[in-house]
């Protein structure tokens, strides 16, 4: 058990390891970490999720706010061993033999951690704005939906993961033009993403020749 979570919660202390790629953390007891006695906490209250050996930390809409280290979080959190995390009024310390000293972690400007199909989703979501065409609107859900074979339900899920990431609230509208926004503008996509596509956006002219000469 290399990673844990050390909780402390109402008196009580145990150690939690943590495996897998994520897990909530809340009061009901269908969450992987179930803080059940502890009022404060929200029923589901934080995902952790693994990129490899490093975990990050999300607030996932609570009622009383996510801290580390005693600064509420606003997105995704890269945590680093000895980081304290408040929830509710319980805590719950991060450990990991993994790191070799504890260094004060800070929010990294720039594109947060994203899953492979967060990415693809972004991607997708942006190929309308970065086609050229003039007043460009980002793809809808069920276009997306389409593209992937999968379901609108589905693509809403990564859709909320993706705004909770880069901290995006508003209509739905406006929070998929932000969102698509938000992803060029730090470089969580680029338009290299959309050169090795075989679709056409203009008459024969593949996406990688239209922004070759610029």
């Amino acid at each position: 058990m290399s990673q844990f979570l050390e909780v402390w919660s109402c008196g009580t202390r145990f150690v939690f390891p943590l495996d897998g790629d994520s897990l909530t953390v809340g009061r009901s007891d269908s969450n992987a970490l179930a803080i059940t006695e502890d009022p404060t906490v929200s029923r589901v209250h934080a995902i952790f999720q693994s990129y490899g050996s490093v975990w990050c930390i999300r607030d996932v809409g609570s009622s009383n706010g996510t801290e580390v280290n005693s600064k509420r979080i606003a997105g995704e959190y890269r945590l680093q061993s000895g980081d304290e995390i408040t929830i509710g009024d319980s805590k719950v310390i991060f450990r990991s033999l993994e790191d070799s000293g504890h260094t004060p972690t800070l929010n990294v400007k720039g594109p947060p951690l994203l899953t492979r199909r967060e990415h693809e989703v972004l991607i997708a979501l942006c190929r309308p704005m970065l086609s050229g065409e003039p007043f460009s609107q980002p793809a809808t859900v069920r276009e997306i939906a389409g593209e992937f074979s999968i379901s609108t339900e589905a693509v809403k899920f990564h859709l909320r993961n993706l705004y909770d990431k880069f901290g995006i609230y508003g209509t739905d509208t406006s929070k998929r033009v932000t969102l698509a926004n938000s992803a060029v503008k730090t470089g969580a996509i680029s338009r290299s993403n959309f050169f090795d596509l075989k679709e056409v956006v203009g008459i024969g002219e593949p996406i990688a020749d239209r922004y070759s000469n610029h």
